[in-house]
């Protein structure tokens, strides 16, 4: 299953390179604001690979007496922080992803009535995110 993981991180990762061409040319501000979503997306991405494969490694060669079962830098942050899961990574990676992806709909869509409803989730959003993550 890993080579799953290397594919899409892989193809997040060409596809962050190949949009920095926005920057270069003339585009819309959305269309750059969409290739550092995807530059965002790959980070959080490589974050979260590193944080399971490599953590562990890097705690056993600095000395740490690790138990038998491998530990994380998830499960130290939950045993510390009192952190539940990869939230701490995914939550708030969540709120910027739909807000951007609301924001780029509202300037593509041409259609008055629709664009009003996006405008209005992208004031309403925040707000529902908030009460789901600390509620």
């Amino acid at each position: 299953m890993d080579w799953i993981r290397y594919f899409y991180l892989s193809t997040v990762g060409i596809a962050f390179l190949s949009s920095l061409i926005s920057f270069r040319l003339a585009l819309h501000f959305y269309l750059k604001l969409f290739s550092i979503l995807l530059g965002i997306t790959f980070l959080v991405e490589v974050i979260m690979i590193f944080e399971s494969m490599y953590f562990t490694k890097m705690l056993q060669n600095k000395g740490y007496n690790l138990p038998d079962k491998p530990v994380t830098f998830l499960k130290y942050l939950i045993k510390t922080f009192g952190l539940k899961g990869n939230s701490w990574v995914y939550n708030p990676f969540t709120l910027l992803e739909y807000w951007m992806y609301f924001f780029y709909y509202s300037k593509i869509i041409t259609i008055p009535t629709i664009k009003i409803v996006i405008r209005y989730l992208l004031w309403l959003f925040p707000a529902f995110w908030f009460v789901t993550v600390f509620f």
